[in-house]
């Protein structure tokens, strides 16, 4: 497991510590960038100002993190008896729609059959505004694909909003913190090869209404927003009668079950209202 490796700035031979923990929050929502990297979420030890310490590598130690993240969350499905899948064979699958989003061959059709009727009462809104429309924007996704979601879901999310619980362990990277950030993700984000995108039986749908676009975004402000759209509602009363069922940590997911959702996913036509989103930022 990854050892202290705090944020660092200055040259190739070392970095200067400064008194800390020193946070900025102005430099929008991505910590992985330039500006992140040096400014946004600063974190370095507390010693006299200008003191001299060894260089710590942070990209080695956060590539690190996320190893040991994912290997915990393999190990937590495979005691629930989970089993991964690296890819469907091509012959297994069948579009959805003319961006080609697929699923398998034998879940397509109820898809298709509730897409088509989705479709339909969408075109008879009487308050559709110009420019209001449904689509598809993830379907099935091999295991190399479900990696980049998955590491698109860490960066923007994920470790943004445990990063203050983490630091307070006084390593970000520590035991501790992985503990944190396990707990926080493991429910909402499976790893790679575990999802129902993987399996071939889930779909993350995206919907413009009024203007605003809302895609597969795993935020708290995108997920509340999620849910007062004409699509929700709609998936919520109609979805479950084609064996579609709502993935409990994101409004956007809907995944068959032939046998019904399981305890992953939302039962049948379970209230809006009782349908919680992500918690508020750790502290």
């Amino acid at each position: 497991m990854s050892k202290s490796h705090p944020h660092h700035f200055g040259g190739e031979g070392g970095h200067f510590v400064l008194p800390g923990p020193l946070r900025l929050k102005s430099f929008g929502d991505d910590p992985w960038g330039v500006a992140g990297r040096n400014l946004l979420n600063l974190h370095l030890k507390p010693g006299p100002i200008l003191s001299w310490a060894p260089r710590k590598d942070y990209n080695q130690a956060l590539a690190q993190f996320k190893r040991d993240l994912i290997a915990k969350q393999v190990e937590d499905r495979k005691k629930k008896g989970r089993t991964a899948l690296l890819m469907l064979p091509e012959a297994q699958l069948t579009p959805i729609d003319k961006d080609d989003h697929k699923l398998r061959k034998d879940i397509a059709p109820r898809f298709q059959e509730m897409w088509n009727e989705l479709v339909a009462a969408h075109k008879a809104r009487s308050n559709k505004a110009p420019g209001d429309s449904v689509g598809v924007a993830s379907a099935y996704r091999d295991a190399t694909a479900d990696r980049i979601a998955w590491e698109s879901a860490f960066r923007n999310t994920y470790y943004p909003q445990t990063l203050e619980a983490r630091f307070k362990t006084g390593d970000e990277f520590g035991l501790e913190a992985l503990e944190i950030i396990f707990i926080f993700m493991n429910k909402r984000k499976a790893p790679p090869g575990y999802s129902g995108h993987t399996h071939g039986i889930a779909t993350d749908l995206m919907t413009t209404q009024g203007g605003q676009r809302h895609g597969a975004s795993a935020g708290r402000d995108s997920q509340l927003a999620w849910k007062k759209t004409w699509l929700y509602q709609w998936l919520v009363d109609h979805a479950w009668k084609h064996n579609f069922y709502q993935l409990k940590m994101e409004t956007f997911h809907w995944e068959f079950h032939s046998d019904g959702p399981g305890k992953d996913c939302y039962p049948g036509d379970w209230p809006s209202d009782r349908r919680t989103v992500l918690v508020k930022d750790r502290k």
